[in-house]
This record gives structure tokens, sequence and C-alpha cells, in this order.
């Protein structure tokens, strides 16, 4: 285990841009469906899970919505992700009888579940989920505390224990060819190999922290400290700084890499799209209004970012210059 200090750092914030980003918002058809995790699908559209109706939504570039419902009841889809084989893969946060699902961009459904005769455990608590381009889909498990690799042409899971009672959250493809996870109770930023080594940098500044994290366009990871108001990043050698949110109790959730170079994330309490540099500086771009609780937030193939609002049951689109 290799543990690295931590650098804090006061994030400044800079005043709103002269011109302000087009912005416009979708609502999805199902009530009170409780959109969640958002991302870039194969066929050119964004898709996203709907938590509450059980349902996987797919938003086309104008904004029109398709939903498919989730053939195990009360999944409760929540990550998102597209794989290698040009279908999307999620976790079901109920985490049982099956734990990651599978939808074709046809809405054609898979189940996966863990193998419960076989020793594996029974349930799965699945955070994040992540896919790599030989094909294999890897999310992290909470309760086992560990990695998980699902092998989709065999369907098995293979359990990677981490070296530490850390819970892991959030888990992304790093820059390096490595996977990057976060750790929630131990506060770590963990690093695993192809062969399956880990390193673990941190503390970062907790308790309960970090949730998020995703590669940045400076070739560093980046992750939210949602509880304690930072955003931070990592290099891939373990160097972490940490940046504050200048909005007091913004409670940062989701994270991703925007076309201009810089990144953006989600304050859903203060219903407020933030940008933030490489090198730190915080700029207010879009206040959701009326207020809908921003969620989760990616970017598609052109400059436009695409955010969920999990109490205002919709998807907002965020054009950036």
């Amino acid at each position: 285990m290799v543990l690295n200090g931590t650098l804090l750092a006061l994030g400044a914030l800079a005043p709103l841009a002269d011109a302000a980003p087009a912005f416009k918002s979708f609502r999805i058809p199902t009530a009170n469906s409780e959109p969640e995790g958002i991302t870039f699908g194969p066929d050119g559209n964004m898709w996203f899970t709907e938590a509450a109706a059980n349902q996987i939504g797919r938003i086309d570039p104008k904004g029109n919505i398709t939903e498919f419902v989730v053939p195990q009841a009360s999944s409760a889809p929540e990550a998102i992700t597209a794989g290698a084989d040009g279908a999307l893969w999620f976790t079901e946060a109920s985490g049982f009888p099956e734990g990651i699902g599978r939808v074709t961009t046809g809405g054609v459904f898979t189940g996966f579940a863990p193998d419960c005769a076989g020793g594996q455990p029974c349930s799965l608590t699945p955070g994040g989920i992540a896919a790599t381009a030989d094909g294999l889909i890897w999310f992290t498990d909470e309760i086992s505390n560990s990695i998980v690799k699902l092998d989709p042409a065999t369907g098995i899971m293979t359990f990677v224990a981490i070296p530490s009672n850390g819970r892991p959250t959030d888990i992304t493809l790093g820059p390096d060819g490595a996977l990057w996870f976060c750790e929630g109770i131990s506060e770590m930023i963990g690093r695993m190999d192809e062969a399956g080594n880990f390193t673990l940098f941190g503390p970062v500044t907790g308790p309960n922290d970090p949730i998020d994290i995703t590669t940045g366009p400076d070739g560093n990871l980046w992750f939210v400290n949602k509880f304690e108001n930072i955003i931070g990043r990592v290099t891939t050698r373990g160097v972490i700084t940490e940046f504050t949110v200048p909005t007091a109790n913004a409670q940062p959730e989701d994270i991703t890499a925007g076309p201009d170079g810089n990144l953006y994330f989600t304050e859903p309490p203060i219903n407020e799209i933030v940008k933030i540099t490489p090198n730190g500086v915080f700029t207010d771009v879009q206040l959701i209004k009326p207020a809908g609780s921003p969620w989760g937030i990616a970017r598609d193939a052109a400059r436009n970012l695409w955010i969920t609002q999990i109490d205002g049951n919709k998807v907002s689109r965020l054009l950036i210059p």
C-alpha cells in the first residue's frame, strides 16, 4: 500500500462568462422517474437510468426521449456506461437476483448475476461501472469490498478483493490503462492494474468521501468529495490536490470532462452546473430554474453536456461554446 500526502487548496471563483452557453431541458415521460446516471451511447444518443421507474431512457440530440422497462422488477438502475460491444451496461442497485444489466440500442435486455451456488455473494451492492476495450465490464461492489470483472461472453464474474476495508464507490478507466476507483469509507483513491495489483493513495479529506471519479482532459484523474465540498485531482503517480468549492454546501455529485479542456460538475442542492479548470479555477456556468437537483453529467460527441435532474424529472442539454 502506498500512502501519499494530500495538498489542500482553496478554489477561486471566476465571474460568469459573458456569453452564456445555450441550455434546454426535456421532460421525461414517466413521472417521478428519478434519473441518475447518464452516458454517451454508440448510436449517437445519450442513455440514462431511471432509478425509481425501473427504466433505461434514451434521448436523441433533438431531445426526443424513449424509455425501456428493465425486465428485472425493482432493479433500481443507477450507473451506466457504453460497452465495447455496442451495448449499454448499467448497475442495478437492488443487487438481487442480478446486479448488472445490459441493454442493446434496440432495447433488448440481458441480466447478469453472481454465482451464488458456486460460493460468490448471492447479492451485490454495485456502485460505479466501467468498460474496457477488450470487451470486459468492471464494477465496484461495496459489500464484498471488491472490484468485479464481468466477462460478457461467459457471464462469469470474478471478484478481486481490495486490500483495505474501503467500500469502493465509483470506478473509471484511467489514462494509464489502469482502473481507478474511490473508497468512501477509507477516504482513499485506488488504482488496479491489469494484473490485479492495487495501489492506494490518500487519504483524501473525509469522512465518507470520495464518491465519484473520472479521467480529465489533462491526463489526470478527478474526483468528487461530496460531503467535504471538494473537487480533487490525482496524477497517475498518486499526487493528490484538493480544491474547495467556493459555494458553501454545494455537495458536488458527478463530474465529467468537457469539450473545452475543462471539467464540469453538478451541485444538486444549489441547482448549478459548475466548471473547474485543470488548475482549480471555478466558474458557475448554469443555474437550473426551476430547481431540479442536477445529478449525472456526461458529454456527447459534439460540444454538449447532458445532465439528469433527479428531482426535476428532466434531462438537460448544455452547449459549451
